[in-house]
């Protein structure tokens, strides 16, 4: 990763320490920063190396007990509930919309939704580690449900400070 890259993750960091009180979190499209010139392995690749060089920033540590790292990569929709197949790439199944970053407060995401979902622990090289939550996602939300709309897909990766691991 780029240290222009680094840099713009970091600022973002400290700078949406401020804000996530508003809202209870904060979000950059990767496209924030690097160009869509690279193919879907490349900007998948790009995107994890993000995440885990935010979950190890000093920044991070000093308030992952507040704060929950999240990479979401969106998938391609589909118009029933599509289970997880092993055998296709993740990147054979990536639409065009780009990954992104979350900080959430821990607080602010204790929340029931309403909706239609099936999830499932997934296996991401590189990630084994037990600090992170990988896992595919494909669900619709009430409104969704209510006007017979497609099922959103993503993979999702969490991140989980030692002090929440057991």
């Amino acid at each position: 990763m780029t240290e222009a890259v680094y840099k713009y993750f970091n600022s973002w960091l400290v700078e949406s320490l401020a804000s996530i009180d508003d809202c209870g979190y904060v979000t950059s499209h990767i496209s924030n920063v690097i160009d869509f010139k690279y193919s879907k392995d490349e900007i998948k690749k790009i995107s994890i190396d993000i995440l885990l060089d935010l979950v190890n920033s000093e920044v991070y540590k000093n308030n992952s007990t507040r704060l929950m790292a999240l990479l979401v990569v969106p998938l391609i929709c589909s118009q029933s509930i599509m289970l997880w197949n092993e055998n296709l790439s993740i990147v054979d199944q990536m639409c065009d919309e780009d990954p992104s970053i979350y900080l959430l407060d821990r607080n602010n995401i204790k929340l029931l939704e309403s909706i239609e979902e099936y999830k499932v622990p997934i296996n991401l090289s590189g990630l084994e580690d037990i600090s992170f939550n990988v896992y595919y996602r494909c669900f619709r939300n009430d409104e969704a449900i209510k006007n017979s709309w497609e099922f959103n897909r993503s993979i999702y990766i969490e991140h989980y400070s030692d002090s929440f691991l057991i």
